[in-house]
């Protein structure tokens, strides 16, 4: 099963299996960093304040509050999604679920602004997913528009 999403900014090609889903997002401008969006912090901190506690595994070991401020767009969109599955998942199942994500990138070989994101977690709960997606891509449509692209 797989889904495609476009927004003015990106696009996603979603395909899911039982239990993971895979995400190719292509950047359709030349903002590949949060550093170029300065507002991001800001943003996150009005509409999704829970992402700042976030656990990251990044080279750094930076945690997420501060890895925001200056991290790849694709990992931006895997930490946003993460946090609206865990609150959908509590809002309709009453679960506390850990949810992890891996976002990739080589583009010496891929397309610039191309992005690979794997999220553990599948279509067995595909409305849920469906959920968090929306809101996720509103809200990463919110932060790419705080900068005139």
């Amino acid at each position: 099963m797989s889904s495609t999403f476009k927004s003015k900014y990106y696009s996603l090609n979603i395909k899911f299996d039982p239990a993971q889903t895979y995400i190719k997002m292509q950047m359709l401008h030349n903002i590949f960093h949060t550093s170029k969006l300065p507002q991001t912090h800001q943003i996150l901190s009005q509409l999704l304040p829970n992402i700042h506690t976030s656990e990251c595994f990044n080279d750094s070991k930076l945690p997420f509050s501060s890895e925001v401020k200056n991290t790849e767009i694709g990992h931006l969109f895997e930490h946003i999604l993460l946090e609206y599955i865990c609150k959908f998942k509590f809002l309709y199942q009453k679960e506390n679920i850990t949810v992890s994500g891996e976002t990739s990138w080589n583009w010496q070989k891929d397309r610039l602004g191309l992005f690979h994101i794997h999220i553990n977690f599948g279509k067995e709960n595909s409305e849920i997913f469906s959920e968090a997606l929306n809101h996720a891509t509103v809200l990463l449509n919110t932060i790419l528009a705080s900068h005139e692209i």
